[in-house]
């Protein structure tokens, strides 16, 4: 059974996806209720998947595919990394 390039980019996606919503998960239960920190991950998730999507611009010429959703995400993590590390430094009990 063969699979076409279009099946591959969707289990891609579906794995993505899947590891996206782990990730998050985790970071939310790391940040706790502090409000503060929780607007810190925003600020970074936002800032990632920014990052992500102009990646994938740059990417999607050179590789002539659509890799959008794959760099948005990997952008977003890599966000949510960066902005832990300035969140663990926020009180977790200020709001």
């Amino acid at each position: 059974m063969n699979i076409s390039h279009e099946g591959v980019g969707l289990i891609a996606r579906a794995a993505l996806v899947s590891v996206l919503i782990i990730v998050g998960a985790v970071f939310l239960a790391l940040v706790g209720p502090s409000r503060r920190r929780k607007a810190y991950m925003l600020v970074g998730g936002l800032g990632g998947l920014s990052v992500g999507v102009v990646v994938a611009q740059l990417l999607s010429r050179s590789l002539r595919t659509d890799v959008s959703a794959i760099c948005g995400c990997t952008g977003m993590m890599a966000g949510w990394c960066v902005a832990w590390l300035y969140a663990r430094h926020v009180p977790p009990e200020s709001n």
